[in-house]
């Protein structure tokens, strides 16, 4: 096996190979929509990649069995610098799998950590057993999960006690504790979210203006205390999930009093029901995988459809390396 460069002349022959994989993942989550096989598009988003970031090709007698790449991100996951690996910049065949991710990775790698980038990220197909087992084996740990279903209606019971309805512009006002009660929940263990900033009110309501953005709300004597929110999928999430076929969930929270009652899955009833209205054919949700609630909730609604790892490197690479001075060594 051979570890070569990625270059554009790859870039058609990966794209299919990833088309390929996504086709065994549609067939396990019948949720997933079943876009054509937009080969031109996956090898332009590499091409676009490879402009301005490394990527590998594993070759075995000079045929492509694999290709890594990712994009670095500012302070991703952590002060420092990051790397991010989606679903469609990777992809192993073949019968050597696992030693075509390992050696991949053990030749990228370093590059990355020599561009100052300590957090490595990369999304698997949650049904790739095989790859989600080498990454675990390379040091990574699961941190977020997208989910997909389809748009049936729950068979949830009324609960006389609150009222459901949809947000409006004017609403923000009363809206705005609960998107401030989230973030501080993201922010508690286990999930530890820095609270680096918070919701603004004109940015709320500029939200709710657009028509494809849809909020309900649960309010009990006119406080509100939970809410769903979602918007169409196109480019919103993963790109196996992502379409303008699909709702796309993108933020949610209970106030701890009214959880268990039922009034999350009331509220998903009303996203799915806009969803039906709006001619969609599918709703995801991507959630970090700490979060014991969401885990609880969604997970009982929806299916993976992909899962992202995570590694974090000790920064002190850049100063404590092979290639340091064996006399600075004490």
């Amino acid at each position: 096996m051979q570890i070569q460069p990625l270059t554009e002349s790859h870039s058609e022959v990966c794209a299919q190979m990833f088309i390929n994989a996504r086709r065994q993942e549609q067939a396990l989550t019948p949720a997933l929509s079943c876009p054509p096989d937009d080969l031109e598009n996956v090898a332009s988003k590499l091409k676009d990649l490879l402009k301005s970031f490394p990527g590998v090709a594993a070759l075995r007698d000079d045929i492509l069995c694999g290709y890594l790449i990712g994009f670095a991100l500012p302070e991703f996951m952590s002060a420092q610098r990051g790397i991010y690996c989606p679903e469609w910049s990777h992809v192993t065949v073949g019968r050597e799998r696992r030693e075509v991710y390992r050696e991949m990775y053990a030749t990228l790698s370093p590059q990355w950590a020599q561009n100052g980038c300590y957090s490595h990220a990369i999304t698997l197909f949650a049904h790739d057993s095989e790859a989600v087992d080498v990454w675990f084996g390379n040091g990574f740990g699961l941190n977020g999960v997208d989910a997909v279903r389809d748009l049936m209606p729950l068979n949830v019971p009324i609960n006389s006690q609150i009222e459901i309805r949809r947000a409006a512009p004017a609403d923000a006002s009363r809206l705005l504790p609960l998107m401030h009660n989230l973030r501080r929940h993201l922010a508690e263990g286990p999930v530890f979210l820095p609270l680096l900033e918070i919701d603004c009110l004109a940015e709320l309501s500029t939200w709710l203006e657009e028509p494809n953005h849809a909020l309900w709300f649960a309010q009990h004597e006119r406080k509100a205390v939970a809410f769903m929110r979602g918007q169409t999928a196109e480019s919103e999430q993963r790109y196996i999930v992502s379409g303008a076929d699909g709702i796309a969930i993108n933020a949610a929270y209970t106030e701890s009093a009214w959880r268990g009652t039922g009034v999350a899955s009331l509220l998903l009833n009303e996203l799915l029901a806009w969803a039906r209205e709006q001619g969609l054919t599918r709703c995801s949700v991507d959630f970090e995988s700490q979060n014991i609630e969401a885990n609880r909730f969604w997970l009982r609604h929806f299916t993976p459809a992909c899962y992202s790892v995570i590694r974090r490197v000790d920064e002190r690479l850049a100063w404590a390396n092979h290639k340091r001075p064996i006399e600075t060594l004490w």
